[in-house]
Formats: C-alpha cells, sequence, structure tokens
C-alpha cells in the first residue's frame, strides 16, 4: 500500500476517534484497488455509526428523551437503544408516581431498582399519614368553626399585612362586622374597628374595655397576636359586657349606696376617705345628725321617719357641690365632705340648710344637728379621730339647740306624699 494512502487512513481514523465526520478529501480521494474501496466504505460506515451513537447517547445524558433512534443498521447503538427505552418507562412511572399511582415498581435495573421501590412505598407511606394528618386537620378545622360559630362573641382575625379583616365568625357578621361587605352593623364607619386596627405591629396579648357611643354598650377585647394561614394576624375576641356592667353596677350599689335615700353608705365613705387622704387637700368634715327621728317614728310611724330622713337628704343634696360627698353613716347620722372648704364657709352653708328645713311645712318640726372641723392638706390624725371630734361637736350643737317636741294631736296626719 502507497505509504501516502496508508497516512491518509490513519488520519481518518483518528477523526472517526475524535467524533469526527471522514473529511470530503478522504472520501473522493482516488483508490488503487478495489480492497481499498473496500476499506474506505468500512470507514465510512464506522465512522457514521460511531458519530450517531456518541449524538445518541449525548442526548440520554442530556436527559433528550424524544431524540430520533438511530438507524436500525447501526449495531453499535443496540445497548443505548434499550438504555433509552428504559429511561422513558421510567420517566412514564415516575410521571404516574406524581400523579400518585404508587403501585409502580421496576425489577430490571439492579440496586436503583431496589432504592427506587423503596422510596415509592416511603411516599405511599408518608401519603397516607398525610391523609390522614389532613383529614383530622379538616375535621378540627371544621370543630374550630362549629365552636367559633356557636359563640355568642365575636371572633374577628386583622391580617397585619392587607390591615383587613379576613375572618369573622357568624355572630360577628350578624352583629358587628362582615370582612366580605365590610359594613358594620349600624351602617356607619365604626370607631371600634379602627382602634382594632390601630393594634397592627403589637407581638405581645392585650385586652381592653370599649364603650360604644352610638349603643352605649360596652365591650371587652381581647387581642392575640398570631401566625395564622401563612400570614401575621391578629385574633380578636370581643365580648359584649353591658348586662355584666350593669349588673357590676347594681352590686356596686347594694354594696355602697344606702337602699332608702341612695346616697352613699358607711362603707363607701370610709373606702373613699383612705384615696382622698392621699391628695393632700384641706377640706371640711360634717357629723350630720337628723333631730327628732325617734319622735317621728314613734309618733308617726316609719314610713313618716323615713320620708324625714329622704326630705334631709334631698335638701342637703340641693345645696351642695358636685365635688363634695354626702353618704348615710347610719341610722339619723350622716357625714360630709366638703373639698377645698373652710370651716366658716361650711357653718353657713349647714345653718342655711337648718334654717330651709325649719321652714318646711310638715306635720313634725324638722331640723338638724351638726358638728364641722376643718382639716388641713397635712393632717396626720386618723378618720377615726376625725369622726370623733366632730361627733362631740355635734352633740354640743345638739345640747345647745335643743327644742322641745309637741305631743300628738288626736287626728292622725296623712300619709307623706311619697313611696315608703
Amino acid at each position: 500500500m502507497d505509504e501516502k494512502i496508508l497516512e491518509q487512513f490513519v488520519k481518518e481514523l483518528q477523526r472517526i476517534v475524535q467524533h469526527k465526520p471522514l473529511s470530503e478529501e478522504f472520501k473522493s480521494m482516488p483508490l488503487p484497488s478495489q480492497s481499498l474501496e473496500n476499506l474506505r466504505d468500512g470507514f465510512e460506515y464506522l465512522s457514521t455509526s460511531l458519530l450517531e451513537a456518541y449524538e445518541f447517547s449525548s442526548a440520554i445524558c442530556q436527559g433528550e428523551l424524544q431524540t430520533p433512534l438511530p438507524d436500525r443498521y447501526n449495531f453499535f447503538t443496540g445497548p443505548l437503544k434499550e438504555l433509552h427505552s428504559v429511561l422513558k418507562h421510567l420517566t412514564w412511572q415516575t410521571i404516574q408516581v406524581s400523579h400518585g399511582d404508587y403501585s409502580q415498581h421496576i425489577d430490571y435495573l439492579g440496586d436503583f431498582s431496589t432504592y427506587f421501590n423503596a422510596m415509592i412505598d416511603q411516599l405511599q407511606e408518608r401519603e397516607t399519614l398525610l391523609k390522614k394528618q389532613a383529614e383530622s386537620l379538616h375535621q378540627t378545622l371544621s370543630l374550630f368553626k362549629l365552636i367559633t360559630n356557636a359563640q355568642d362573641n365575636w371572633i374577628l382575625v386583622l391580617d397585619m399585612e392587607t390591615q383587613e379583616f379576613v375572618y369573622a365568625n357568624d355572630y360577628a357578621k350578624a352583629f358587628f362586622f362582615n370582612p366580605e361587605t365590610k359594613r358594620t352593623s349600624c351602617h356607619s364607619t365604626c370607631p371600634l374597628v379602627t382602634k382594632l386596627k390601630s393594634f397592627i405591629g403589637y407581638e405581645e396579648n392585650f385586652m381592653f374595655e370599649y364603650q360604644c357611643s352610638t349603643s352605649n354598650s360596652h365591650i371587652l377585647v381581647k387581642g392575640f397576636p398570631s401566625y395564622w394561614n401563612n400570614k401575621e394576624t391578629i385574633v380578636f375576641y370581643l365580648k359584649d359586657i353591658t348586662v355584666q356592667k350593669q349588673k357590676d353596677a347594681l352590686l356596686r350599689d347594694i354594696a355602697y349606696r344606702d337602699p332608702l335615700t341612695k346616697i352613699y353608705n358607711r362603707r363607701y365613705f370610709i373606702e373613699y376617705m383612705e384615696k382622698y387622704s392621699l391628695k393632700k387637700e384641706n377640706y371640711s368634715i360634717v357629723n350630720i345628725d337628723v333631730d327628732g327621728l325617734k319622735y317621728v317614728n314613734d309618733s308617726f310611724g316609719h314610713i313618716f321617719g323615713d320620708d324625714y330622713l329622704c326630705t334631709i337628704v334631698s335638701v342637703i343634696q340641693e345645696n351642695i357641690r358636685a365635688t363634695d360627698l354626702f353618704c348615710r353613716f347610719g341610722g339619723d347620722e350622716f357625714l360630709l365632705l366638703l373639698p377645698n372648704c373652710t370651716e366658716e364657709i361650711a357653718h353657713t352653708k349647714m345653718e342655711y340648710i337648718n334654717d330651709t328645713l325649719k321652714n318646711m311645712k310638715k306635720h313634725y318640726p324638722l331640723s338638724l344637728s351638726y358638728g364641722i372641723l376643718y382639716v388641713l392638706r397635712d393632717n396626720t390624725m386618723p378618720l377615726n379621730e376625725i369622726l370623733s371630734i366632730i361627733d362631740q361637736k355635734m352633740y354640743l350643737y345638739k345640747k345647745k339647740n335643743k327644742q322641745p317636741r309637741p305631743t300628738l294631736s288626736e287626728t292622725k296626719p296623712l300619709l307623706p306624699n311619697r313611696e315608703p
């Protein structure tokens, strides 16, 4: 063989190894014998087949399973075609698994089959567990909605980012605020909604009471910042405590007010003075005793005695300030606290009240006795000593101004014009 021809064949063999097609020079080069022609044909088949096998394997490595198959006469690509078929079927099985078909298993890929099948079994177990958890969560959510909707209180959830309410139970929708329509039950801008939104950014639980200026109702509001439904939210629990407030006020009145005269009683006065003494103000305190109450009770009956007490209270209330404190200390004894009032002014006031009573036309004379003490802001005497002093002053006044009571006439007086 000519050395030049041999050299050309070697070069082309190198091109084949480098996955390069045969050169055009080689393809058209004249050859001296048929055997060399046959050898060149063999080189062409080898070059085409190996190049096609290389391109096909490269496509498989890149996951391009839709690439066209090599020529059927390319015997170098047989195993690659089998691998291609296996990968396509494995892809199909993987798609079925992604759709929830965990019956897919393989048994023709050795260790890969073992681990693939184990992965499928684990996925099936986890999906079964997740389904159970999802069902449990759904039941819990249904129970939560049932409980919240059965509440006669308002439950709202505020999204901190959008500043919009994203949940409200049925009771809140019906009687307070509906997030879907964004309207309150009173069909106007509600200050409470604005106040609730003012808590955006809070990180700690909080609670406050709110009084509605429209309905005069009292609302207890509790707020719980929380992460809910992938959002930073505040869960609000609102309870109408108007009735409870009214009950508390009634109980407070029962505890602190005299049932006959409706003014404050001894308990309230003592508790009030404990706080008031901390203010360090000058004040006058008056001990008032109703003259002749026993005489009226014995002579005319307790209905008249009650009327006598209520008349005394009414006259005193008409002549004192809103800042003064007036209470029934017990029986026929009353106490009057006059902040920032001198003893002289207090005495003038009491004499005016007494004159008013004496001039009233009743079936019995009306008057009162009193004792006054002016207490300075730097006073250190306890309340019981102050009360003892004004009690003594009251008795001195009573002794000095005591008037005889008339005897009963034979005709009983009419009942006083008031409810007993």
